[in-house]
């Protein structure tokens, strides 16, 4: 499990827009979420973090296929060195 995660300062306008109380529940949402707990969510919070969550899984796939280069890079570079 990745020890962080990116909230985008463009997505936080929308805690203008909600209440503290809504905020709270959005910000335990995509806690829970990002460390693979199940959750049920009322519809209101449900929306609210389909943007986040889509987010979530686009930064994820990044990471896995950065991660997936620097891996096979490390390898080939290990393969390269000459044996004693």
């Amino acid at each position: 499990m990745k020890k962080s995660f990116i909230l985008h300062n463009d997505s936080l306008d929308i805690l203008d827009e909600i209440s503290i109380e809504q905020a709270g529940k959005l910000f335990i949402a995509i806690r829970n979420f990002n460390i693979g707990k199940e959750q049920e969510l009322d519809n209101e919070t449900k929306l609210l973090f389909l943007h986040f969550k889509n987010q979530f899984v686009r930064d994820n796939e990044k990471y896995k296929d950065r991660k997936s280069t620097r891996l096979n890079s490390s390898h080939m570079s290990e393969s390269r060195m000459p044996s004693s």
